[in-house]
């Protein structure tokens, strides 16, 4: 036995995440549950005049809401759709936020199957200018089982202090992060889905302030792996009308879209899967980025907000390079609408969305099944203090049998591996130590065809 033996503290089951190098050539129910924060910083009396204070028996700043239909969100709630404004009413008055709320919460039912789906969607309004403490108050309010977390805020994401090659600076991401990891140790793991305000830059004034450089966005590969920025929206009468109430001129975007898709979406699956997610529908024909130059002209519309058929392809590549996801048509299929791709703030092994939440559902359900065996009795060697044969085989079958066999055979993973070293004395450390490995599915990202002309094909 060891001489000098310390207790472990409280008893629990707990993760140690390695990077396993993975180079670039290598859903379910319970993923179902999802949340979204809008951060109400740039709207102060959002609560405290117009629709918003005649509707505060209904909802209020810092709430959770869970609904489960739009109609919920609508006639519980109060959170309504956009209506026009008339001459001599004021927005504040006649409109909640604009009408953005309910927009991204349609828009998560429509991803589902329509405007009469069902989901799970966990609602909250708070003031994140200080610091993001309401993503802990609102997963909490999920039991910590949200998967993904939409967030719309009107705080820039970039600013103008310039980095070394010229780039505007990347806000808001790192601190995103810091609060994923907390959630993490805490066993509530989950992703960010990111709708900043990019229309404007951080620390410039006036006219040059709501002028973006498309050459100048910085990267957001920061080694943020729980934090996916969206960029783009619809361009539609009504999504243009929203950003034009809105003082600020925020993009609406298009977090309701990717939320509202990763809440179907198997685990594994990228949801810029082009035959499973095809956004095009009559409030998703064209789109736009939102931002470019949002002063307004004579007409009293935006100088530029980027449509898509405007910005050279080698642009666009260069934007989804930088760890953007963005909203794109593909040349050939007119009617088609389709994320870029599933990134994520960071180039290693968890750069997508999918490879997060597939090891994240592996980690909840490892949990789950683990947790009952704190400070069980487990047989050892009596020779040695080892684990015997049994223990190991009870511990591995106990993995394999009720999480990553299952997740094999729903085709979440393309392989696993548990290995448990029978030489650890559990004795001495009071640990038991288990190491997993999992192979997520891959996701084509190009198919690249070769193709010559001949003067015949050759036998087959």
């Amino acid at each position: 036995m060891a001489d000098n033996l310390r207790p472990l503290g409280m008893s629990d089951v707990i993760f140690e995440t390695l990077d396993g190098n993975l180079k670039r050539n290598l859903g379910t129910a319970d993923e179902e549950i999802s949340a979204m924060l809008f951060d109400i910083s740039k709207c102060p009396d959002l609560f405290t005049k117009g629709y918003g204070k005649e509707n505060i028996k209904n909802i209020k700043e810092g709430d959770v809401i869970h609904i489960e239909t739009l109609t919920e969100a609508t006639e519980l709630y109060g959170i309504k759709a956009r209506t026009d404004v008339k001459e001599g009413e004021n927005e504040e008055d006649i409109n909640f936020m604009y009408g953005i709320p309910h927009y991204h919460i349609r828009k998560f039912f429509l991803r589902r199957g329509g405007e009469f789906a069902e989901g799970s969607l966990y609602v909250m309004f708070a003031d994140c200018s200080k610091n993001w403490d309401a993503i802990n108050i609102l997963q909490n309010s999920t039991g910590g089982l949200a998967h993904q977390m939409g967030i719309y805020t009107e705080q820039n994401l970039w600013g103008n202090d310039m980095d070394d090659e010229g780039n505007y600076s990347l806000r808001i991401v790192r601190e995103l992060q810091d609060k994923a990891t907390q959630l993490s140790t805490e066993h509530q793991p989950l992703v960010f889905i990111l709708n900043a305000n990019t229309a404007a830059l951080e620390g410039l004034e006036g006219e040059e302030g709501k002028k973006i450089s498309l050459d100048k966005i910085p990267s957001c590969l920061v080694k943020a792996p729980q934090v996916s920025i969206v960029l783009g929206q619809a361009n539609t009468k009504l999504v243009n009308e929203m950003q034009l109430a809105n003082k600020n001129h925020t993009p609406v975007g298009c977090m309701g879209d990717m939320l509202g898709a990763l809440s179907i979406a198997n685990v594994g699956w990228s949801v810029a899967y082009v035959k499973e997610f095809n956004l095009f529908d009559p409030q998703m024909m064209r789109v736009e980025l939102g931002f470019g130059d949002i002063q307004l002209d004579t007409e009293g519309q935006f100088t530029s907000t980027n449509a898509l058929e405007s910005i050279p392809s080698r642009t666009v590549n260069k934007i989804i390079k930088k760890g953007y996801n963005m909203l794109i048509k593909y040349a050939g299929a007119p009617n088609g609408v389709h994320f870029s791709s599933t990134g994520t703030c960071d180039g290693g092994d968890y750069r997508t969305i999918e490879y997060n939440r597939t090891v994240q559902k592996a980690r909840r359900n490892m949990r789950r099944v683990l947790l009952p065996k704190l400070n069980s009795p487990i047989l050892v060697n009596r020779a040695d203090g080892t684990l015997t044969a049994t223990t190991v085989t009870e511990f591995r079958n106990l993995l394999v049998d009720n999480v990553f066999g299952k997740m094999f055979a729903d085709k979440e993973l393309s392989g696993y591996n548990v290995y448990i070293d029978a030489k650890q004395r559990v004795l001495e450390t009071d640990e038991l130590v288990i190491e997993s490995t999992i192979v997520p599915l891959a996701s084509i990202k190009q198919i690249r065809v070769k193709e010559r002309m001949s003067m015949g094909a050759g036998k087959e």
